[in-house]
């Protein structure tokens, strides 16, 4: 397991640190890059919740890929982050906003053949228990 988590934070890391075409991005997110990554943001680790919100904010800059994020129910993660009273890094907290403000950004480009969609159509909220 241990190999397993290090490959997917090896491979978050890079798509995070590299220079990617649209054409690369479109590609990678086509063969289901995003599927771990989107995975990751619900891990306890920190460091691997960073370089997967690092990752995705690369992905989501081609607006069909941040529709499908949301689609795919990858803003109601980011908020859980953006709001974890736990959690005191403000770097993760800046990527996670400026990743929420790339997928909102995806929603306004036009296509011909999509349905409008919302970023909050797939937020699902917590219930606060005190």
């Amino acid at each position: 397991m241990t190999g397993h988590v290090n490959v997917k934070m090896m491979m978050a890391k890079t798509l995070s640190e590299v220079k990617l075409t649209d054409h690369s991005k479109l590609s990678l997110f086509r063969d289901g890059a995003h599927g771990p990554l989107l995975q990751m943001l619900s891990d306890g680790d920190i460091e691997m919740k960073k370089v997967a919100v690092k990752a995705l904010q690369n992905l989501s800059s081609i607006p069909q890929n941040g529709l499908q994020m949301i689609r795919e129910g990858a803003v109601s993660p980011l908020f859980e982050i953006m709001y974890c009273h736990g959690l005191s890094s403000t770097g993760l907290r800046e990527q996670v906003a400026s990743t929420i403000m790339q997928l909102a950004i995806s929603t306004t480009a036009h296509e011909a053949d999509q349905m409008p969609i919302s970023i909050f159509e797939t937020v699902r909220v917590r219930p606060i228990l005190g």
